[in-house]
């Protein structure tokens, strides 16, 4: 259940979401009135319980029918504007903007990058802010490799692909240079003069 909390409505929304896509067939949720309904029925405790109720006694006539008037989009931005984190896109743009690869694989980074892209409301389709912003990101190695390469990467998919596969190009060749390096050979000890 939802208590209303606004750090726990991502969570939430979340889980709806997936419980809704997952009716492939749509057996389950047939009209926007069962999906709305649906949602409702997890909003059980604390403010999500008295948005709820209010929401009910909304769409309820004096005779006790229960009519639901909002469509699933408008009913969501009812939602989000009631627990979304008003300040939560900015932040999270603003750590998109600062984020860096440092050490980590470029697998990895880019999963963190495309979780904080899509807290900002990004998309991978605006080129014109998310190429940019790969390219200042990832580690200086891989950009170079990224300058040097004669195909440049028109989309966002093209340039994480090509990314990718050019850190590990140059993991493998760090880790090449590392294991052929010579051992430490200590300098001959100086033999103190004869007497």
């Amino acid at each position: 259940p939802f208590d209303g909390e606004v750090k726990k409505y991502p969570q939430f929304r979340r889980e709806w979401l997936a419980d809704i896509a997952a009716d492939d067939a749509k057996t389950i949720f047939t009209t926007d009135a069962k999906k709305i309904s649906f949602i409702l029925s997890y909003m059980k405790q604390g403010t999500a319980a008295t948005w709820a109720q209010n929401y009910y006694e909304a769409i309820t006539d004096v005779t006790g029918a229960i009519t639901f008037k909002d469509s699933l989009r408008a009913f969501l931005k009812k939602l989000n504007l009631s627990f979304e984190d008003a300040g939560q896109k900015e932040r999270a743009y603003a750590e998109w903007a600062e984020m860096r690869q440092w050490k980590s694989d470029a697998s990895g980074f880019f999963a963190n990058f495309e979780i904080k892209m899509a807290q900002a409301g990004i998309s991978t389709t605006d080129i014109n802010v998310v190429l940019p912003q790969v390219k200042r990101a990832i580690n200086p190695d891989v950009q170079a490799a990224v300058i040097r390469n004669p195909v440049k990467p028109r989309t966002y998919n093209e340039l994480k692909a090509f990314v990718i596969a050019a850190d590990a190009n140059e993991r493998e060749l760090a880790e090449l240079c590392h294991r052929n390096r010579p051992a430490f050979i200590p300098p001959p000890r100086r033999l103190p003069p004869a007497p």
